[in-house]
């Protein structure tokens, strides 16, 4: 550990570090001082430093600048008098630093009554005619090969400083966190450079700055996240730039370039600006600022309601300029508005859809230029007066770029944009249609013929009864030139889509009026003229779909005899029995309603003979189920399950035949959540009771060398019991019952395998001779009922065994799927067991 000692009364440095000199790893640097003028830890001289490491860790400064004085961390240069008669005094000759810094470091710097600095890089600056700014340059240049982290406290911080064409590089992470407790002036990072020579830093990984400025008087002292001043200076971060920057009242900047012929440059970008007087996001004075990655600017004093510029996120003046996202491959998110002033200009490319801009557009003379591009769903969300703002901003929008006024501060409002290019737009208005209000678009020029959409939200739903009355006919939406053309956009409410119908009235000026022509029902494509079906909107086409599953499902759990209890053939002697089996099924429908079902089914039974003669044995019993299923539809999904209790009686013949008559009561709960084409999200849960009796009969007969084939014939009568429930979104849903009368014929060809069980293959030919079914949903809106029949024909087919495991047990698997028809039976596996007793 080093120990600070005083030297000079006004200054005191812990350690002067020249070329040879070297650092332990894991050194202390410990300073306090009480004097009037600086504190230093550490001082470098020297050309082609490379002050290595010797041991390991982390070197540590602990900087306290006491009660009165300043506190520095670590300072590479140093000036003294070489003559006097310079610029403004005694001209000052600098004695540079250049070389590399190895090892990672830790700055803890803080003073109580002055400003505290954490690494100060000098410029080597000679002026050579006194009172001017004409110099030589000998300025330092300086490497950091680790990582830097300061936590920096004081009236004022300058946590890194570069003066005088100085030039820094960091090669790994920047962590800086600080405090301004006074009025003097926050700087995260400042390069200041009146001379001729290049100042330069580079940032090679991430640098992240955390900076609070506690001062609430307002002032010349502001707070800068990083601020490249002065001519010839540029300053450059590859990786990940995170800024967060808070103060009590003062103006803060979270970026600025101020200087001629000074830049600098980012990759993925993220500032956060909270509180202050007036919040500055991005200024580009005289320079320039670009940048090259994800970028993400959030202004919190921003407000669509804010009337005024003091929550700017982007401002170029005096001929200064900004590129965002030039290469247009980045996401950008910003919020705060955009200035432009003396000639300065703003380029910015908004090219996805998790790309957006809340806020206006302020041009405050001739010669300044903010130019915007909305493109493949990037939105932006103008907020304040437009007759103000907005009026000189070039606008490329196309290709569905989208233009959102639904966040304007009055609920109604004027957009006035200076010019609109590009063709495939989309404009998002609110309309108020029963009292005749809506948004308005007003484009002054264009260069292009393009065509944009209009997407109407009106504040409530319309109504059939309003389609019918041609309400809000005449309303005006849009003026622009004769060049521009604008079509109306389908809007999906809760029963139906509406289109929209435009009228464009020509001024006669070159400007062209487009109002509201009425609306109509949007049909199904293609339509049928004779009886035109309404296109299903999200919540019909759920509603419908969810009923159709619930249908599905209780119907293809009516199965077959061979896959509820096994091969009862090889049942023995025994008067008692216990089964239990697991299915599991995924059932779809690809038409129009459709869905997707995956879901298991467990299912218990006991039976028991009730009567046995030389031609038949009667087993007589009860099955209990529980099925658990996950469900899938176009725009959501939900869960399902039922339970059921069945009653059985099965005869087996003792030349083959056999009788199986089941009778089921099932009850079926399903829910759903959907999301619309608007992202409303739609839920709804209802149930439904079914019963059902089925009659399976077959015959097995022998072939040679133990095969066999079995054909068969079922019939099952059911029927699924409606509902009445009300969806999220206030639909009332009225279901019908439905009637289902199933058919089957088929066969199963098999083999014996002694007397230890079979294995089989099978097919059948199946066919709904029911299916009819009425739902009904209605709303503030209106009413839309559809009829509609599941009957249907399908081929199923599969394999399976039945295999005796003792004298007292039989395990029995199947597996089979559907083809044919709309509805499929993806696959479906059965495994059961029964214990004779």
């Amino acid at each position: 550990m080093a120990e600070a000692a005083e030297n000079d009364p006004n200054n005191t440095v812990g350690q002067v570090i020249t070329v040879g000199g070297s650092l332990t790893g894991g050194d202390i640097f410990n300073f306090t001082s009480e004097n009037t003028a600086n504190s230093t830890a550490l001082r470098f001289y020297g050309e082609n430093l490379d002050i290595p490491m010797t041991g390991s860790g982390v070197y540590t400064i602990n900087g306290n600048g006491g009660i009165i004085s300043q506190a520095y961390g670590m300072v590479f240069g140093s000036s003294e008098d070489v003559e006097t008669g310079g610029w403004g005094g005694p001209s000052k000759s600098f004695v540079r630093a250049t070389g590399i810094i190895n090892g990672d470091w830790q700055l803890n710097i803080k003073s109580d009554a002055g400003e505290s600095r954490g690494i100060i890089i000098d410029g080597g600056t000679k002026y050579i005619n006194p009172g001017s700014f004409d110099s030589i340059n000998d300025a330092s240049d300086i490497t950091f090969n680790g990582k830097v982290n300061i936590d920096i406290e004081g009236q004022g911080i300058n946590s890194i400083y570069l003066n005088g064409g100085a030039k820094g590089t960091f090669k790994d992470d920047v962590n800086i966190k600080g405090t301004s407790n006074g009025n003097n002036a926050l700087y995260g990072i400042y390069l200041n450079n009146y001379t001729d020579n290049m100042g330069s830093v580079s940032f090679e990984k991430d640098l992240k700055l955390q900076l609070y400025h506690n001062s609430t008087q307002q002032g010349s002292n502001l707070g800068y996240g990083i601020n490249v001043f002065g001519k010839h200076n540029t300053l450059t971060v590859q990786g990940k730039t995170t800024i967060d920057i808070g103060s009590a009242g003062q103006i803060s900047y979270a970026i600025q370039v101020n200087g001629q012929n000074s830049s600098a440059i980012f990759s993925d970008t993220e500032i956060t600006m909270t509180g202050g007087s007036t919040q500055r996001g991005v200024n580009a004075a005289y320079g320039s600022i670009d940048f090259t990655g994800d970028t993400k600017i959030t202004l919190n004093n921003h407000s669509a309601s804010s009337g005024t510029m003091k929550a700017t996120a982007v401002n170029a003046q005096d001929s200064g300029v900004v590129n965002i996202n030039s290469a247009k491959d980045k996401t950008v998110q910003v919020k705060g508005h955009f200035v432009s002033t003396s000639k300065g200009v703003i380029n910015a490319v908004f090219n996805n859809a998790n790309s957006w801009w809340e806020g206006d557009a302020q041009l405050n003379a001739s010669g300044n230029a903010i130019n915007l591009e909305l493109a493949n769903g990037a939105v932006w969300y103008p907020g304040c007066d437009s007759t103000i703002y907005n009026k000189g901003m070039n606008l490329n929008l196309h290709d569905g770029g989208i233009v959102d006024m639904t966040k304007t501060a009055d609920q109604y409002a004027d957009l006035t944009i200076g010019s609109v290019n590009g063709t495939g737009g989309l404009f998002r208005l609110e309309t108020d249609v029963v009292n005749m209000q809506s948004d308005k678009v007003n484009i002054l020029a264009s260069t292009d013929a393009g065509t944009h959409s209009i997407d109407i939200i009106d504040v409530n739903e319309v109504t059939m009864d309003q389609i019918a009355a041609d309400a809000g006919k005449g309303l005006l939406l849009a003026t622009a030139p004769d060049a521009i053309k604008f079509t109306a956009n389908e809007r999906e409410q809760s029963l139906f889509y509406v289109k929209y119908n435009l009228k464009d009235e020509v001024l006669g000026t070159g400007m062209t009026e487009w109002k509201l022509d009425g609306f109509e029902i949007v049909p199904v494509e293609p339509d049928n003229p004779d009886n035109p079906d309404i296109k299903p909107t999200t919540s019909v086409d759920t509603i419908l779909s969810a009923n159709a599953l619930n249908y599905h499902t209780w119907r293809t759990e009516n199965d077959k005899l061979l896959q509820r209890m096994g091969e009862l053939r090889h049942n023995g002697e025994e008067e008692q029995g216990a089964w239990f089996r697991v299915k599991g099924s995924k059932i779809s429908r690809d038409s129009k309603f459709g869905f997707e079902n995956k879901y298991t089914a467990y299912e218990l039974g006991y039976d028991q003979v009730t009567k046995r003669t030389a031609d038949k044995t009667r087993y007589q019993g009860v099955g209990l189920s529980y099925t658990d299923g996950s469900s899938s539809y176009s725009r959501g999904s939900g869960d399902n399950s039922s339970k059921s209790i069945s009653f059985y009686s099965t005869d087996i013949g003792s030349n083959g035949h056999y009788l199986d008559l089941v009778f089921k009561i099932s009850n079926m709960d399903n829910d759903f959540t959907v999301y619309d084409t608007n992202r409303n999200k739609i839920t709804g849960d209802f149930n439904n009771t079914g019963v059902s009796l089925s009659a399976e009969y077959g015959r097995k007969n022998d072939l040679q060398n133990s095969w066999y084939i079995e054909p068969q014939a079922q019939f099952t009568l059911g029927y699924l019991g409606g509902d009445n429930y009300t969806a999220s979104n206030g639909i009332n849903v009225d279901q019908s019952g439905i009637k289902s009368a199933v058919g089957r014929i088929g066969f199963n060809i098999g083999k014996e395998v002694g007397n230890k069980g079979v294995v089989y293959v099978k097919a059948n030919l199946l066919h709904e001779f029911g299916g009819g079914y009425d739902v009904t949903m209605t709303d503030s809106t209106g009413r839309v009922k559809v009829s509609d029949s599941f009957d249907d024909t399908w081929f199923e087919y599969g394999l399976g065994a039945a295999v005796t495991m003792g004298s007292n047990s039989q395990l029995y698997v199947d597996v089979e799927r559907s083809s044919g028809s709309d509805f499929k039976k993806d696959w479906t596996w059965n495994a059961g067991v029964r214990w004779n007793f």
